[in-house]
């Protein structure tokens, strides 16, 4: 693969949008937690669902499905859990991240 070749351009973008979005996702993680709110059943579970489809297919997932998801989930699951949760993504460990996910359900009772 020749430098600045089309692939090696879109191999670069692909890994700079990886990369953003763990550096963000881990900003997001290490900000002060969100004030306490009901759980959004239906919305946390169509979120749930969305993320694990596309783990299932292995692909990367939207920041703005993470953010609203940790909206959603800050103050009803353990913060551990859900910090594990965007750890497996960022590691690419779909099956993991997949099992916490239904853990997370279990937890909700979703």
């Amino acid at each position: 693969m020749a430098a600045g070749s089309a692939e090696s351009r879109q191999r670069f973008e692909v890994a700079l949008t990886v990369t953003l979005t763990t550096i963000d996702r881990f900003i997001a993680a290490n900000d002060a937690a969100m004030p306490t709110h009901p759980l959004a059943q239906d919305q946390t579970a169509e979120c749930l669902r969305q993320l694990a489809a596309l783990l299932a297919a292995h692909k990367v997932t939207p920041h703005a499905l993470m953010a609203e998801l940790r909206t959603y989930l800050t103050g009803h699951i353990p913060d551990a859990m859900l910090a594990a949760l965007l750890n497996q993504i960022d590691r690419f460990d779909y099956a993991t991240a997949q099992a916490t996910l239904r853990d997370i359900a279990i937890t909700l009772d979703i």
